[in-house]
């Protein structure tokens, strides 16, 4: 709740221009990571957000899904309200992006990341994608749709299907298999978060230029300053990668070893090769399986199958006693 609450504030006093939403925003982040310190059961830990790396790939996963969000939403708009087209048109005219990032993630990226690593990939893929928003600038007033604005998109599909898996395993790079959970959800939320940041700021951006004006010109020149800013988000993400993601992280994060034992405490042996592990609590004694060759319910004597019992005294008659003595706290916590 705090940090869902604390991202849209943010949101909201972007759109708003609120200031007071934006320091409960910050008040309710840092709520958020007040809660996380304390908590028996944190959704982040605070030592994994102390990992430069993850904070600085996160930056770059945020700036890339506010470029992508951002700019479906304005696309949208400008092809329905420049260039006259309607919904089911809209949507056609965006087809071949998502054809393209498809076929591109799916046979291109995974070869070419194996071939060269995930930070050239990203590299070539943020590349071509503001090469693709740069192209989407320089659209005229008067659109056709083939010569115009299909090339932007077929670049812009290219770019995103190669950075986005090369980012999001950038993200996940270096982190210790106990932490690898936390990474990952900071990793979705800040794409989450990124799509929402980004589509809220290009949205104010077009509408001081295209607020209370019906005029195609005015329309165009506001979604096209949001194109530029898009691009401006993009060329970040390309300055954070070249500067600060240059050698993936090698050793497992700190705070990812066994914990050590508490003062007093016995260590159990390593049980023997082939030999059963003995419960470590009561109450994996009471949930244990029975043994094999173990009868909980012996059948009543003179019943077909029963054993005869062993007689007084003799060897089974003792083993059979002690067996019964050592089961008695397992049954006792059963109970």
């Amino acid at each position: 709740m705090l940090i869902t609450a604390g991202l849209s504030a943010g949101v909201y006093a972007i759109i708003a221009s609120s200031v007071l939403a934006g320091a409960l925003s910050v008040l309710l982040i840092a709520a958020f990571l007040l809660r996380q310190r304390f908590a028996r059961r944190p959704l982040i830990a605070l030592r994994v957000l102390s990992r430069p790396w993850l904070l600085i790939a996160n930056a770059a996963v945020l700036l890339l899904f506010a470029t992508g969000m951002g700019f479906q939403f304005l696309n949208a708009l400008f092809v329905q309200r420049v260039m006259g087209y309607d919904a089911l048109a809209t949507g056609l005219a965006f087809l071949p992006t998502p054809v393209v990032i498809g076929a591109v993630s799916l046979f291109v990226a995974p070869r070419a990341t194996a071939r060269f690593g995930p930070r050239p990939v990203l590299l070539a893929g943020l590349t071509v994608l503001l090469a693709g928003l740069l192209l989407l600038n320089r659209v005229p007033v008067t659109v056709s749709y083939v010569s115009d604005l299909l090339p932007p998109l077929i670049v812009m599909g290219l770019g995103i299907g190669v950075a986005i898996p090369a980012i999001i395993m950038l993200a996940m790079a270096g982190a210790a298999p106990a932490d690898t959970g936390m990474v990952s959800g900071f990793t979705n939320t800040a794409q989450q978060a990124g799509g929402a940041l980004g589509l809220s700021i290009l949205a104010v951006v077009a509408a001081n230029r295209t607020a209370g004006s019906a005029e195609v010109t005015a329309l165009h020149d506001g979604y096209i300053r949001g194109f530029l800013v898009a691009a401006g988000f993009v060329t970040a993400a390309l300055l954070i990668t070249a500067l600060f993601l240059r050698h993936l992280p090698q050793t497992p994060e700190p705070g990812t070893a066994p914990p050590a034992p508490e003062p007093g405490a016995t260590a159990r042996p390593a049980p023997e090769l082939g030999a059963a592990t003995p419960p470590s609590t009561e109450m994996e004694a009471a949930l244990a399986p029975p043994e094999p060759n173990t009868v909980l319910a012996p059948p009543t004597p003179g019943q077909p199958g029963a054993a005869a019992p062993p007689a007084p005294g003799s060897a089974v008659h003792t083993a059979t006693a002690v067996d019964d003595r050592q089961q008695q706290p397992a049954c006792e916590a059963s109970r």
